[in-house]
């Protein structure tokens, strides 16, 4: 389960007040009719659960089943569904293929955006599928669909073992993978959807099946595509070797810009270990700029020099040490439960570049204090650009996949955040970051970057993002394997970027 205390307390009486309604009125929409089918038919395994429901503990249920990282992410459905066996999720769809309602799968609800794992129709949780096995004769991990990374790294890392998975706690595994999977280690060994070694999928007619790299079509499909070919109920993963790492969270100041970027910048252009990197934010909050640098390296003493320069920038606070790969994950700055203390709206955005050097950071820190100032003089408390070490040839560890569009184009996610509270704001915020992202793209470009190829980063892409700018050229395949094998089109009821 998502963080629980004063958060979900303000969300049940909100949840219940605003879809109460849907009874009151006696209508039979077809989401309630798909409803009260799915309760019909699925076993004891599963469970439905309404708004107004007498008992608190079906109450939590439903309001547990449809809450999100970001109150903002999260909408109340008219009921929520939560399968238990691969069976289930069949009927469920084919409920839902009778009555076609909008509906909503759900993992662990860490999107940014509306409408892409929440709905006012079906709320399908998938909090029941928790199967985690370790296979020492292969070093698989079979982890089901309502896990979080944490839970991965709990069984794998006291094993010495470890996945392609996130940086940050309380993320769930599904749309994570299914969106592609920047983690800690892509640059030793990709993205997450490079360790798959199979998906186990409930297809839109209801059909079970297991697909892997047999299966061409679909295990390419399902690699940076999303729910557009049925639900995921388990994935099977590859896992890696894992010891000691040496790593730390750093400090700086904003009146060190000027050295902070030229060390940065000479990091991302010298250093080609694939052990060592870095997350770094550019960060706006109570009217000043300052920085947060995490350092990585996948072993207990990065070679001399490796973050030499970066340890010595002025007014730095932190001292990166040997430690554990969990103690990092759970320390890091992008931990959920700085964000979900407040009652915000929240937006990703990704501006997408190919080099970061001294000028495009130096752009990138004047970018953070403009957007900054503009969305705090409104109701944002806190405005970020994130970015990451990606070596040349980071995505040429796995096969050709849905996403990205060419796994031979060098390219570095600009990852902007903003935090606010004013509902009456978002245009203004969310046009704000696009302006900010669109300048940043031109100054890459004033800098002869060529950014045609890049493809955006799905999982932290904003809603309204041009399938093109993700899929390119792969999209008319894309286009061929749905039709295949969703030729009734249920899966664009369900939110998310649809092909």
């Amino acid at each position: 389960m998502l963080l629980l205390g004063t958060w979900w307390s303000g969300l049940v009486s909100a949840f219940l007040a605003s879809t109460y309604s849907v009874y009151a009125s006696g209508d039979v929409s077809p989401a309630l009719s798909a409803c009260r089918k799915i309760a019909k038919s699925v076993s004891s395994a599963s469970g439905v659960y309404y708004p107004g429901m007498d008992m608190s503990s079906l109450r939590y249920q439903y309001t547990a089943d449809n809450a999100h990282f970001m109150v903002s992410s999260t909408q109340n459905s008219t009921c929520s569904v939560e399968p238990g066996t691969d069976e289930d999720v069949s009927l469920i769809l084919q409920a839902l293929s009778k009555y076609r309602p909008p509906f909503a799968v759900k993992g662990g609800g860490h999107t940014s955006n509306l409408g892409f794992s929440s709905t006012r129709g079906v709320q399908i949780a998938m909090s029941r599928f928790t199967e985690l096995l370790y296979d020492e004769s292969t070093t698989y991990v079979t982890a089901g669909a309502g896990l979080v990374w944490d839970d991965i790294y709990n069984l794998l890392v006291p094993l010495n073992r470890n996945a392609l998975g996130s940086r940050a706690l309380g993320v769930g595994i599904s749309g994570f993978i299914l969106g592609g999977g920047v983690n800690y280690l892509s640059n030793q060994y990709g993205e997450t959807i490079d360790s798959v070694v199979a998906f186990n999928l409930v297809l839109p007619n209801g059909t079970v099946t297991s697909v892997t790299e047999d299966d061409k079509d679909l295990f390419f499909a399902l690699k940076g595509g999303f729910n557009n070919f049925g639900i995921v109920t388990s994935f099977t993963l590859k896992t890696y070797p894992q010891g000691e790492v040496w790593a730390g969270e750093l400090l700086i100041p904003g009146s060190s810009v000027e050295p902070f970027n030229a060390a940065i910048a000479n990091f991302f252009s010298a250093t080609q270990d694939p052990k060592a990197n870095l997350i770094v934010q550019y960060r706006y909050q109570n009217s000043s700029l300052s920085f947060e640098t995490t350092v990585f390296y996948n072993g207990p003493t990065p070679p001399s020099g490796v973050f030499d320069e970066i340890l010595s920038i002025p007014g730095l606070a932190g001292t990166p040490s040997p430690t554990g790969f969990w103690d990092t994950v759970s320390s890091s700055p992008t931990r959920l439960n700085f964000i979900s203390k407040h009652r915000s709206s929240f937006a990703f955005d990704d501006s997408p570049v190919q080099a970061l050097t001294v000028s495009m950071l130096d752009a990138l820190a004047e970018e953070t204090q403009t957007l900054g100032a503009t969305a705090t003089s409104l109701s944002a408390s806190f405005v970020m650009y994130m970015i990451w070490h990606n070596l040349p040839d980071f995505l040429e560890h796995g096969p050709e996949s849905a996403w990205p569009a060419n796994r031979s184009v060098r390219q570095q996610p600009v990852n902007g955040w903003a935090l606010w509270n004013d509902a009456a704001d978002d245009k203004t915020i969310l046009g704000a970051m696009e302006d900010s992202g669109d300048r940043l793209a031109q100054h890459a470009i004033s800098q002869k970057q060529d950014l045609s190829g890049v493809s955006m980063y799905s999982n932290i892409s904003p809603a309204d993002t041009p399938l093109e700018k993700m899929y390119g050229g792969h999209l008319p395949r894309l286009r061929r394997i749905k039709r295949r094998y969703d030729p009734s089109n249920l899966m664009s009821l369900c939110g998310g970027f649809k092909f």
